[in-house]
């Protein structure tokens, strides 16, 4: 159950850090969108929003003049769903739902057609009419009251609507609403700047814009609240820079430095620290408007407490390594058997060595040169047992994540040598094709080991049933150019069924009966995380292929 806990916690986590980072890149998009862009922008990210919450419709819609009825604006639907009126009489068919979102201004959340009361039976049909089985409302607010709402309909299974997601929802939607505001006119811009403002204080963000030519800073008062700033205090670049932690300055420096040279937006995480001793994070996005390269202009963005966010990511990565471990584990599990042959081996010849030399020592007159060689193999075979004490000890222990330049043959050389007993015992060919003069990748070379280990396992035991002249495993490497290795285990068995490609990467996803479904899920993970992209196919021949990409290291010393 505590494994079951560990992996449920870092998926729940997972998606939380996934949604915030879904919202703050989309965000940063809406900060000086131009206006022609914004009605495929909020299609677009509507249809994040959609995919990230696996529902069929996603809309926006604004509210009538006699605030009864709404219009769509703008919609996503999932492939081969059908489009609905755009013109909807709100409080005529959905009445119930007309009266929590435009009258008294709340979410309205639908999780089941079970959950809903006997005098919601107008709501009720229409649901049916529609084919939602599950929905979630979202009423936005200008000045006057609810103007917008954004509405997501699950068609094909119920679900749940966490209200930890309500928050950031409700700052995207205000966003499209400031974008759409902007695009009307020049007044619709000056109160869209109070709503936005609002929206941030509300969502924990703040908004700021600094004057090149003066590095004067303004800021809204939830960012001055925020940084510990007093209610007087004139702003400029040099304050900031006092309240960003010492390690981070150059970071913030570069990154807004190489915004203005560019033009183009920037984003970048960093700590600040409060007059008593706290340390928080911030994330800060910006672009540099018109004129910045001439250091004139202005420099604007938005900036939130990302503290939250980051300790999340920490107890999430923690989990990860426990998750890893505990997958190594696993593994070398599985290899008890022909690794404890693979130290018999050396083992024996020691013992056999070392009686060797005692009946030499009986003798009246003990050949030395013949000693001598006894030794010399006893050393040997210490050394070859060592390497495998060696190789499971690092493979075993918990360690820290860390980045070094790598050569790929070697590396490759110690995970074949950990199967390779167990491949003879099954009686499966493993071949290895990895030039000398491959370039260095940069990478953790037990999370690599690990992934290569994974992937070499289950082509093993893609073959068990394959007639003894086909069961072969082969891994190979290539230098693809653009400063990238790919790496290939393919095998030659039945190959992938249709119906598993697309889910061969997902959590708990498994097609061995034993399987705890994580190990792929893991590779990928750490195959991201190194930068790279893996992959799933058959091979025309027949079998499988399974590809990783990753970066070659620009610098470093080589680490065979």
């Amino acid at each position: 159950m505590r494994g079951s806990d560990t992996q449920s916690s870092q998926l729940i986590l997972g998606e939380r850090v996934r949604f915030e980072t879904l919202v703050s890149d989309l965000s940063a998009q809406f900060i000086t969108l131009p206006p022609e862009k914004v009605d495929h922008a909020i299609e677009q990210a509507l249809e994040r929003v959609r995919e990230f919450f696996q529902c069929e419709r996603c809309g926006l819609m604004a509210l009538s003049a006699d605030r009864k009825s709404v219009f769509i604006t703008h919609i996503s639907y999932a492939e081969g769903v059908e489009p609905i009126s755009k013109d909807i009489n709100l409080a005529e068919i959905w009445p119930a739902v007309y009266r929590r979102i435009v009258l008294q201004g709340i979410p309205n959340f639908m999780a089941s057609l079970r959950d809903l009361p006997a005098e919601q039976e107008t709501d009720r049909r229409t649901y049916i009419a529609t084919g939602v089985r599950s929905a979630l409302a979202l009423p936005l607010f200008v000045a006057e009251g609810v103007r917008y709402i954004i509405a997501i309909q699950a068609l094909l299974e119920e679900r749940n609507w966490p209200e930890e997601y309500l928050p950031r929802l409700r700052l995207l939607g205000e966003l499209f609403v400031n974008a759409l505001e902007r695009r009307d006119a020049d007044e619709a811009l000056r109160e869209s700047e109070t709503r936005l403002r609002l929206a941030t204080d509300a969502a924990g963000a703040g908004l700021w814009s600094m004057d090149l030519a003066t590095s004067q800073v303004w800021v809204t008062d939830r960012l001055r609240k925020l940084l510990h700033f007093a209610e007087d205090l004139p702003l400029n670049l040099q304050s900031f820079m006092d309240r960003i932690h010492p390690d981070d300055r150059d970071l913030v420096n570069d990154a807004v430095q190489q915004s203005l040279s560019s033009g183009n937006e920037f984003h970048v995480d960093y700590r600040i620290v409060n007059r008593d001793g706290d340390i928080r994070w911030i994330a800060a996005r910006g672009c540099p408007e018109s004129g910045a390269k001439r250091g004139l202009g202005r420099l604007t963005g938005i900036s939130t407490d990302a503290t939250e966010r980051k300790r999340a990511e920490a107890e999430a990565q923690r989990h990860f390594q426990e998750l890893a471990h505990l997958s190594r584990v696993a593994a070398m599990g599985e290899l008890t058997a022909s690794l404890a042959h693979e130290l018999n081996q050396p083992l024996g010849a020691i013992l056999r060595n070392v009686e060797a030399a005692e009946l030499i020592l009986q003798t009246d007159t003990p050949d030395l040169e013949e000693l001598r060689a006894i030794v010399s193999d006893i050393h040997k075979d210490d050394e070859r047992a060592g390497k495998v004490i060696d190789r499971l000890r690092m493979l075993l222990k918990r360690h820290n994540i860390g980045s070094a330049s790598l050569v790929l043959g070697p590396l490759v050389e110690e995970v074949v040598s950990l199967v390779h007993s167990n491949a003879v015992d099954r009686r499966i060919r493993l071949e290895v094709d990895v030039p000398a003069d491959l370039p260095p990748v940069c990478g953790d070379r037990v999370q690599l080991e690990q992934v290569l280990l994974n992937l070499i396992m289950n082509a093993m035991d893609a073959v068990d049933h394959a007639f003894d002249a086909g069961r072969c495993v082969v891994i190979c490497a290539r230098e693809t150019g653009d400063g990238v290795v790919e790496v290939m285990v393919s095998d030659s068995g039945a190959g992938i069924a249709p119906e598993s490609m697309g889910r061969l990467f997902e959590p708990f996803f498994t097609t061995k009966a034993s399987g705890m479904g994580m190990g792929l899920a893991i590779s990928r993970t750490i195959i991201e995380a190194h930068g790279g992209k893996i992959r799933a196919e058959n091979n025309a021949a027949g079998g499988a292929m399974f590809r990783f990409t990753l970066k070659t290291a620009a610098g470093g010393a080589r680490i065979e």
